[in-house]
């Protein structure tokens, strides 16, 4: 059989969420018999793990094309699958939503969580544009397969398509990198990012369904009585912050929040073992990455209780509602207040993560693609 895999993702300076997975996912790809077609365009080339493009059976095709011109021609249909690889295909995976090309190869997308379709009011009109633009919604209900990233996300899509063939392939964790034992630089990067002990940390994309105010409004609160507490807010600029920079603004404590941008992939567990908690009072997740790697590296989290968030956290976190804010409040009085509460989250989280690893994801993904092809 012959795989293609469209790699895009990797191409970008700093790779998404859906990028990250898909390095760690192609870095655990099982050895088989199968070729394998590692596709993508762009003015630089993607960052491909070696331990899957030193395989005899793989090969990549790299096409200098300005990404958004290859992604017009697909949307106007005058370019084919097979016209881009130059050879034809038994399968194709897609690791993220959006454009679906034609070809007589079978197709599998996965899907990562469809707030852009059920929290609308969170995008931005250039995101509707740009999802409308991509068909992603069309193209969901055209693959012969869809990979949910969790039971959440896969309901999701059967609201959407009720006939599909929806798999659960849940992500995982790399625990050699997110794990509780400190280490010697982990000192560096919180000096680098000016971060004092204690700490609660917040990692993600700034945007409206993360619900940052509602932290920050929480904190103002805790910070009363916790004098040296910090509040780190870690993630790259996203879009329709007013609500953020306002409640930045209002703040009493302001000079004890860290707004410090996006952090190194070596920098983050490093943050996150030293955390007295993660916090993510999402109001929407298709997994909750931040949760899992928190719990491997041993730091309690409080995350709420919606969507994928419970699956992923299991017992281990301290649930709130997302859009109430003075339950928020009172679960960071209690881990901040309670050794004994910190510990057992601690040690609930390290023994959850311990489900999650990444051959799981790989070989997970490989048999639906080849049940697929099959099909």
């Amino acid at each position: 059989m012959t795989i293609a895999i469209d790699v895009r993702s990797l191409c970008d300076a700093h790779p998404s969420g859906v990028g990250h997975a898909l390095y760690e996912i192609l870095r655990a790809w099982p050895t088989t018999d199968d070729t394998m077609v590692l596709f993508s365009c762009g003015r630089k080339p993607p960052r491909l793990p070696r331990s899957i493009t030193e395989r005899p059976n793989v090969r990549s095709i790299h096409r200098t094309i300005p990404n958004k011109i290859v992604n017009a021609l697909i949307a106007l249909r005058l370019v084919s699958l097979e016209q881009l690889l130059g050879s034809r295909v038994d399968a194709v995976w897609f690791p993220n939503t959006g454009f679906l090309p034609r070809t007589r190869a079978r197709t599998i997308i996965t899907a990562h969580d469809l707030a852009f379709h059920l929290m609308k009011s969170t995008y931005t009109w250039k995101d509707h544009a740009r999802y409308a633009i991509t068909r992603t919604i069309a193209s969901l209900r055209r693959a012969n397969a869809v990979i949910a990233i969790s039971e959440s996300t896969a309901r999701d899509v059967l609201q959407l398509h009720p006939n599909g063939r929806v798999h659960t392939v849940l992500h995982g964790v790399d625990h050699e990198q997110f794990h509780q034992n400190p280490l010697p630089s982990d000192a560096t990067w919180l000096q680098r990012y000016g971060i004092k002990k204690p700490y609660l940390l917040f990692v993600a994309t700034i945007e409206p369904r993360k619900n940052v105010p509602s932290l920050i409004e929480a904190f103002d609160t805790v910070a009363k009585t916790h004098r040296s507490l910090q509040l780190v807010i870690s993630g790259g600029r996203g879009w329709k912050r007013t609500s953020f920079e306002r409640a930045l603004k209002s703040t009493e404590h302001r000079d004890r929040i860290l707004t410090i941008g996006y952090v190194e992939d070596s920098a983050r567990p490093a943050l996150m073992r030293h955390a007295l908690a993660l916090c993510l009072p999402s109001r929407y997740e298709g997994f909750g990455m931040q949760v899992l790697e928190a719990m491997a590296c041993g730091a309690p989290v409080i995350c709420s209780s919606n969507s994928s968030l419970p699956e992923v956290g299991g017992d281990a976190p301290l649930y709130v509602r997302a859009m109430n804010v003075r339950e928020l409040e009172r679960a960071l009085e209690h881990i901040l207040s309670s050794n004994t509460l910190r510990y057992h989250c601690r040690e609930r989280g390290l023994a959850q993560s311990q489900s999650f690893n990444w051959n799981h994801t790989a070989n997970g993904v490989l048999k639906v693609i080849t049940k697929t092809a099959a099909s």
